[in-house]
């Protein structure tokens, strides 16, 4: 099959979870004998740009895989808001064409941000159209369906996305019925979890179109390391993997862990704040109050079964209704024990609470003091935890998935 994905962000600028799984499925799908291209908006993109009329383009090799990146001449706030940007249409469509990247079977678009317009080509063109979504932002503007004073939204009203979020009621209610008409070009639309597919489905989508696909980990990167067996009074490494951004709730686990004070215990946080400098501060500022607190810096994705092996539990907090959280499974492929909120869309699918990991409800920061408490007073506990880990797909399994899919879908 002759494949195009379509991201709204890519390596080697960004990495994040989304930009991981479209990376991830693209290569295995390459490997097992497909074609494969991939067309992304570089948003930070500054060098070797051709100009294309209203918008600017490059192409490049990343890991043996082909990228078209384009992005804006100059980039406003309404790209990261709209659905569809009818500005640049006749450019992309003239690209499109130009670098025959309509020579495809099937469009399989990974995230619609700032891509809309691309959705739109191939329907008109009746080339078959995969839709994932792996956050809200179809639906939300502010993506994470968070409200300004970041309590959890269920879902957009016209009313309440302008008294609560301060947005206009014509643009959020022209918002709304764009982003019906990009759902209805997907011939079938994937999720990551379950909670994804409640909360679209609850939210007046047809749940004929969607598909719970979990995302696949490439365990040929790993390189997993025994864990060592814990006893009582061992001192406890407990750590966090991942994106520094106050959706992940990072400032409670810190607060949590500054409330249990056995000196045997130490909290270490890996990852980059991704331009939040602000937030990032501000956790530094909280955390030089405890000592046992270090922040880690940003991560090499090779280093990471070397950074696991030295974690002894990894706490996920997040505030929002996280779709999956790929770095919740990455411990989880490395048999690290899971303290995670229930908000997340793969600790629901693959922790059996009490047995394969710990959940706590979002935002109950007592709830996750008496689980660190817990794990600090009987160490042992987490030998058993890791005993039962569930393990994530492989990359192998969601491709085989998603392959079936789209010969479905072209039929």
């Amino acid at each position: 099959m002759k494949i195009l994905y379509v991201v709204h962000e890519f390596f080697p600028q960004h990495y994040t979870g989304t930009a991981r799984f479209g990376l991830n499925l693209a290569t295995q799908m390459q490997k097992m004998g497909n074609t494969i291209k991939i067309l992304t908006y570089g948003e930070t993109e500054t060098e070797n740009l051709t100009p294309f009329g209203k918008i600017n383009y490059k192409k490049y090799l990343f890991n043996n895989l082909e990228i078209w990146s384009f992005r804006h001449v100059d980039i406003v706030p309404r790209v990261h808001f709209d659905i569809f940007d009818p500005e640049i249409q006749e450019d992309i469509y003239q690209l499109i064409e130009q670098e025959k990247l309509n020579d495809v079977d099937v469009v399989h678009i990974i995230h619609p941000l700032r891509t809309g317009i691309i959705a739109q080509y191939f329907y008109s063109k009746k080339i078959p159209l995969i839709l994932t979504l792996t956050d809200y932002w179809t639906i939300c503007p502010r993506v994470q369906l968070l409200k300004i004073d970041d309590s959890i939204c269920n879902g957009p009203l016209v009313s309440k996305c302008a008294n609560e979020c301060e947005y206009p009621s014509d643009s959020i209610k022209e918002r709304m019925k764009f982003s019906k008409i990009l759902m209805n070009y997907a011939k079938m639309i994937t999720v990551p979890s379950s909670m994804v597919k409640q909360i679209f489905t609850m939210n007046g989508s047809s749940m004929d179109k969607f598909y719970v696909i979990n995302h696949g980990l490439n365990y040929q990167n790993f390189q997993i390391k025994p864990r060592k067996k814990l006893i009582k009074n061992d001192p406890i490494v407990f750590g966090y993997v991942g994106p520094i951004l106050m959706p992940k709730g990072i400032e409670l686990l810190i607060n949590a862990f500054m409330k249990v004070p056995n000196k045997k215990l130490s909290l270490k946080i890996y990852g980059s704040c991704l331009n939040q400098n602000e937030y990032f501060m501000h956790l530094k500022k909280i955390a030089g109050l405890d000592p046992r607190i270090e922040f880690m810096g940003e991560y090499r994705y090779e280093n990471l079964p070397e950074i696991l092996s030295g974690i002894d539990v990894e706490i996920f907090s997040s505030i929002w209704y996280e779709t999956y959280c790929l770095a919740l499974l990455e411990g989880l492929a490395h048999n690290v024990p899971i303290i995670a909120s229930d908000t997340i869309g793969s600790a629901v699918e693959f922790i059996d609470n009490n047995k394969s990991g710990l959940l706590f409800k979002s935002k109950d920061i007592e709830q996750l003091i008496n689980l660190i408490k817990q794990i600090s007073e009987d160490p042992q506990k987490l030998n058993e935890i890791a005993k039962q880990i569930i393990y994530p797909p492989r990359i192998e399994e969601e491709a085989i998935t998603y392959e079936q899919l789209y010969r479905k879908a072209i039929r």
